[in-house]
This record gives C-alpha cells, sequence and structure tokens, in this order.
C-alpha cells in the first residue's frame, strides 16, 4: 500500500490526491514538506509588473504551486490529528489555493489546535476566514481578529465575538433576516455580501451603514430599495448563483 502511495507522492492533480485519500492516515508520513516560494513571490512588487519568464519557467513555477495544493487537499481530507503536523508545515505558504484550502478545513478539526496551529499562521491577503460558532469567532479574536470573515452565524453571537474595529468584508452564507443595524458597529466594514435563497431583498435599511462601499448580491435575486441608498455604495452581482 505504501509503495502504491508513493508512485503518488508529490500528487499532481486531483485524481491522484484522491487516490492517496483513498489509501488514508498512513500517507501523512509520505507527504512533502512545501516547496521553496515561486519566483514571483520574492521579487520586488514593481518587478511584477512585467513577466519576462519563458514558457518553460511559467509551467515549472505552476508545476510546484499545483503539487503544494493537492498535497494540502489531500491532508485536510485525511483529517486526523496527524494531518494537523502536515499542514502547519503550508501555513507559510503564498499561493492563495493553498491558503483557501488551508483555512476552509478548519471545521474538520479542532478548533483550537488547528487554530493555533495553522489559522493563526495564515496570511491574510484576499483570504477570507471562516466562522461558523462562537468558539471560531473566540479563536479569530484572540490572534487580533481577521479583515475578512465568511460564515454562518447569529447577529449576537457575532456581535459578541468579532473584533469590530478590524473587520473590513464580510460574507455572511445564510438568511439572518432584513435588520441590518447591527452592521453599524463596524466601523470599517466596506464590502458586504449576502448569500440569499430569498427572491427579494430591500438593501434600503443599509443606507445606514456608512462605511459600506460594495453590496454584493446573487444574480437571481431581485433588488429593491437602492434608490435609498447613497452615492457612495454599489450593489454588484456574484459572479455565480447560490443553490
Amino acid at each position: 500500500m505504501q509503495q502504491r502511495a508513493g508512485a503518488l507522492i508529490p500528487p499532481r492533480t486531483a485524481d491522484q490526491a484522491r487516490a492517496l485519500i483513498e489509501v488514508g492516515p498512513v500517507v501523512l508520513d509520505l507527504l512533502p514538506h512545501p516547496p521553496d516560494a515561486p519566483p514571483e513571490e520574492k521579487r520586488p512588487a514593481d518587478e511584477r509588473i512585467i513577466d519576462e519568464r519563458s514558457d518553460e519557467d511559467k509551467a515549472a513555477v505552476q508545476r510546484v504551486a499545483d503539487e503544494a495544493y493537492f498535497t494540502v487537499f489531500a491532508a485536510t481530507r485525511i483529517a486526523t490529528d496527524a494531518a494537523i503536523d502536515v499542514l502547519a508545515r503550508y501555513r507559510g505558504y503564498h499561493d492563495l489555493r493553498v491558503r483557501n484550502e488551508l483555512v476552509g478545513a478548519w471545521s474538520r478539526f479542532d478548533t483550537n489546535i488547528y487554530g493555533q496551529e495553522v489559522i493563526a499562521h495564515l496570511g491574510p491577503d484576499e483570504l477570507y476566514f471562516p466562522v461558523s460558532n462562537p468558539a471560531e469567532l473566540q479563536t479569530i479574536s484572540s490572534f487580533g481578529g481577521r479583515a475578512r470573515i465568511v460564515g454562518d452565524f447569529t447577529t449576537v453571537d457575532f456581535l459578541n465575538g468579532c473584533r469590530q474595529a478590524q473587520l473590513t468584508h464580510l460574507w455572511l452564507t445564510s438568511d439572518i433576516g432584513d435588520s441590518w443595524r447591527w452592521l453599524r458597529e463596524f466601523p470599517h466594514l466596506h464590502s458586504l455580501t449576502i448569500e440569499t435563497s430569498l427572491p427579494h431583498l430591500d438593501v434600503a435599511p443599509l443606507a445606514s451603514v456608512l462605511p459600506l462601499r460594495t453590496i454584493s448580491l446573487p444574480k437571481g435575486v431581485a433588488v429593491s430599495g437602492m434608490e435609498s441608498l447613497p452615492s457612495s455604495m454599489e450593489v454588484v452581482r456574484l459572479q455565480h448563483d447560490v443553490e
């Protein structure tokens, strides 16, 4: 079995990663450490504007990034305590796919252990941190809070557990009513995404959330109250429909 798994390491495709998942926890000891950061992550920002790498170099960078991603993909789905040690190796890896995979796996592990070993160390750039219960909120707050949060929670739990001054982007994944007064407690909230199964949403109450700049809604939702919004606020449509 180990010989079979060894032939798939490092995994380079989703099928190879799934094959490793089927083998089970025995593969965790075989999974590699993360590669060095891709070259574009090491270059000064002003040198990234023009990419003069050859196609071969670009393919090599992509291959390394894929190996890191599918390694993390496999380990997050094996989801034993031993997997945390593997995943913690990748917590400093900059690739957004890898960080999304790591942060999205939080609910599969012990909240505090995974939070301390992995979540606390993830680079926050462009990354939404998932929250589904008060324990996760408290854990994130213990790290100083995060600017981007996505999840399913009650307004009371969120107000009690979130570092209000840190929040700039909020993504709601469930219907929590049409009263948005509580959002005024977040002085730097400028992006709100609402996933809703409702056929209609009145956005007029959001006019009082003065820092807000962008309201993102599913494509199929009818919207009213836009005329009540200040000119500084914009309603946009999500790129995917909510099922």
